[in-house]
C-alpha cells in the first residue's frame, strides 16, 4: 500500500500518530478492493484539497473524468471528517448519494470523485472502539430502549 503521509494545508500535522489518522484507501472503480497496491491517504488535522490542479504538499491529486482542479475539500477537525464539494458540477459520492455540501463521513463509507475515483473511508480510532462521536452527534434514548442518533445542525 502507498501510504501518503499528508500535511495539511497550512502546513501543519497532526498530533495523533500516523496509524491513528483517519484516511481514504482507494478500490476499484467499481468499489471493490480488488486494487493490488491500492493508494493510502492520511488526512492531518486541517483541510486537504482534492482536484486535477491540486500539487500542494497535502493535497490529493486526482485525473479522470468528471474531476474538477479544484474538485473539494476534506476537513478533518475536533474528531470528525467532511467533505465539501467546490461547487454543483463536482461530483461527490458518500455511500452512493450525491452530495451538495458539507457532509459528515463515517467510517466504512465509501466516497466518489468524480466517475472513476473511488475510496474507502476509515477512522481507525472510531474502529477501535475509540473516542468518535462526533461533536455534532446526539446520542438519545428511543422509547424502545434503541439508540437513536439525531444531527444537530
Amino acid at each position: 500500500m502507498d501510504d501518503k503521509g499528508l500535511r495539511g494545508k497550512d502546513g501543519s500535522t497532526s498530533s495523533l500518530p500516523p496509524e491513528k489518522l483517519p484516511y481514504l484507501v482507494e478500490l476499484s472503480p467499481d468499489g471493490s478492493d480488488s486494487r493490488d497496491k491500492p493508494k493510502l491517504y492520511r488526512l492531518q488535522h486541517s483541510i486537504t484539497e482534492v482536484g486535477s490542479d491540486c500539487t500542494e504538499d497535502g493535497a490529493i491529486q486526482l485525473l479522470g473524468p468528471g474531476i474538477l482542479p479544484h474538485h473539494c475539500n476534506l476537513m478533518h477537525s475536533e474528531g470528525m471528517v467532511t467533505v465539501t464539494p467546490h461547487g454543483p458540477d463536482a461530483d461527490t459520492f458518500v455511500d452512493g448519494q450525491r452530495v451538495t455540501e458539507t457532509t459528515v463521513l463515517r467510517s466504512g463509507s465509501t466516497l466518489q470523485f468524480g466517475s472513476t475515483h473511488v475510496f474507502k473511508f476509515v477512522d481507525p480510532m472510531f474502529d477501535q472502539g475509540g473516542k468518535r462521536e462526533p461533536a455534532a452527534m446526539m446520542r438519545s434514548r428511543h422509547k424502545s430502549g434503541k439508540k437513536k442518533n439525531r444531527v444537530l445542525l
